[in-house]
């Protein structure tokens, strides 16, 4: 990629946001283009475009560090900021007006997936703004998709309702991101990879065809077609590494992590919560899913220990009796 010259302007939110992190700004932006603005192919985020990411960060108060909010340059110029779905709880959670909010789902006859509604409520307001997405609409062929259809459902109805009730405006979901830049003919760098599970590995080209060739007599002419390069994994040998953008694996954690906090002290919510790690176990990345495996197998171990001191206390007050 290449490296712009770029003249630093004078910009009270890159300084504002500098002063936040006691960082010094130009030190910001090289962070900033390094960890949160994804350039181009050609060229990396320039003065103008970080402060233009940098004020829609400081407008919502996102935190750019913990990928509440990130950002693809577009190839005319301009950034595209994309809020994650910490970023819009964090958004909908400190509005002044947020009054709670609840999910319907719409199952098939077979128990299949149809839709999800978000209501999302604020104080003053005699109805709840109401958004459905339907699975039908939403779904991609990727990873998340197709291993968490609710869960990322109901994040597409959660961000809608809210920015229709909260007139949340020049942020975008990471696949709303992902079609305006493909529409404007810019496809997002790891996009190029195929979709569902994929490896490290280099993948061979396929073998050149041997064009026909007459050597000085006129006759055919033998032409060596080049071997294809060998992958750098062994055969038929899976990547253990995660197959979906880091973000969204991340995003994935985090709320396991949400789930395990809520389900502590009562064990038949960590056994589902468990069921589900194992479900999601190679999309999460091995690491990953040992971590919280071990995490739900002690606050299983302490729930456990709950109901044993429950029994001891109880049989305690029946011999007192």
């Amino acid at each position: 990629m290449a490296t712009n010259v770029a003249v630093k302007p004078h910009n009270k939110a890159l300084e504002l946001m500098a002063q936040r992190y006691t960082i010094d700004v130009d030190k910001l932006y090289q962070v900033l283009k390094a960890t949160c603005i994804k350039g181009t192919k050609s060229r990396e985020a320039t003065w103008e475009e970080a402060a233009a990411f940098v004020m829609v960060a400081n407008r919502y108060d996102l935190d750019p560090f913990t990928r509440q909010i990130h950002a693809f340059c577009r190839q005319e110029g301009g950034v595209v900021p994309i809020v994650g779905i910490d970023g819009w709880a964090t958004i909908v959670n400190s509005h002044k007006d947020f009054d709670g909010c609840k999910f319907e789902v719409e199952n098939d006859a077979e128990g299949k997936l149809v839709s999800t509604t978000c209501l999302m409520f604020a104080k003053g307001r005699g109805h709840p703004v109401e958004v459905t997405e339907w699975l039908v609409e939403c779904k991609r062929p990727s990873v998340p998709w197709t291993t968490m259809p609710r869960r990322m459902l109901r994040h597409k109805a959660f961000m809608q309702a809210a920015r229709l009730c909260f007139g949340l405006g020049g942020i975008y979901d990471e696949d709303e991101a992902k079609d305006i830049i493909r529409n404007l003919g810019q496809e997002p760098e790891h996009e190029q990879l195929p979709v569902g599970r994929v490896s490290h590995r280099v993948v061979a080209p396929a073998p050149i065809q041997a064009q026909p060739v007459q050597d000085g007599n006129g006759e055919p002419a033998a032409v060596e077609v080049p071997e294809p390069p060998q992958s750098y994994d062994e055969p038929g040998e899976e990547s253990s590494m995660p197959s979906e953008d880091p973000d969204i694996v991340r995003q994935a954690v985090e709320e396991y992590n949400r789930e395990i906090d809520a389900a502590k002290g009562n064990a038949k919510s960590l056994t589902l919560v468990l069921k589900n790690i194992m479900a999601e176990w190679a999309d999460l990345g091995q690491e990953n899913a040992e971590v919280l495996a071990a995490r739900v197998g002690r606050e299983l171990e302490a729930a456990k220990g709950i109901v044993a001191h429950f029994f001891e206390l109880e049989a305690a007050k029946g011999g007192k009796k």
